[in-house]
């Protein structure tokens, strides 16, 4: 009973930094699933780029980032921050949005492994 419980804190804190914190849902769930040295290389593969990119070129971003992402879900990035997905993004204002979703999901793994040992601790102490 403790892992599910613990699992179901995790999420919890998880949903409730992605609501309280992020507008593009879609760059956060992406994010969600990037450590930190994935971030920093996308950031480091774009250097000395123009700011615009469209989909195949943030694709291919992200191929040298050593990211698997399918296209379709970055033309979904594009709709959610109001780009046609046949148009061009700013890879900074893309860039700002991981950076600021990776900080809510930094977080909020402090703030579920918090949770989770409390969970933990008390039913061991029941125990």
């Amino acid at each position: 009973a403790v892992e599910p419980t613990a699992t179901a804190a995790a999420r919890s804190a998880t949903r409730a930094a992605l609501n309280g914190g992020h507008p593009y849902l879609i760059v956060a769930e992406i994010t969600r699933q990037l450590n930190s040295q994935l971030v920093e290389n996308l950031k480091e593969v774009h250097q000395n780029q123009p700011d615009r990119v469209a989909v195949g070129e943030l694709k291919d971003l992200f191929s040298q980032a050593n990211i698997d992402i399918h296209e379709d879900t970055l033309r979904q990035v594009f709709e959610e921050m109001g780009v046609d997905p046949k148009e061009q993004v700013s890879f900074n204002s893309f860039f700002q949005a991981v950076e600021k979703s990776h900080g809510i999901f930094i977080e909020a793994g402090k703030a579920a492994a918090s949770i989770a040992g409390r969970v933990m601790g008390q039913n061991a102490a029941v125990a």
